[in-house]
């Protein structure tokens, strides 16, 4: 199944965060690529992607903010994360489905 990328840039764009008011490029990378140990917001720590999937994903470096965010999305959900440099302190934002 194509995964449908404007369908998701919309989502993305509706979500209420300022920094991704304007979905920024995406490109599609390998969930094993993009899968860090992420903070959950019950405080735990998970892998949430799916190594094996490819996700249309993308990065922003918002100039008020030391952290980057990242996007990941598939047909299904799409996931919202903050990071420090090369995916370090990695905590979701937002996990939502399409």
């Amino acid at each position: 199944m194509k995964i449908n990328e404007k369908k998701i840039r919309t989502r993305i764009e509706n979500l209420g965060f300022e920094a991704l008011s304007v979905c920024p490029p995406l490109t599609e990378l390998s969930g094993s690529y993009l899968n860090n140990l992420t903070k959950l917001p019950n405080g735990e720590s998970a892998k949430i992607l799916n190594d094996n999937k490819t996700y249309l994903a993308a990065q922003i470096e918002p100039e008020s903010e030391i952290k980057c965010w990242g996007i990941a999305a598939d047909d299904e959900q799409i996931a919202i994360f903050s990071y420090s440099n090369h995916g370090s302190d990695c905590e979701l934002l937002a996990w939502v489905k399409i």
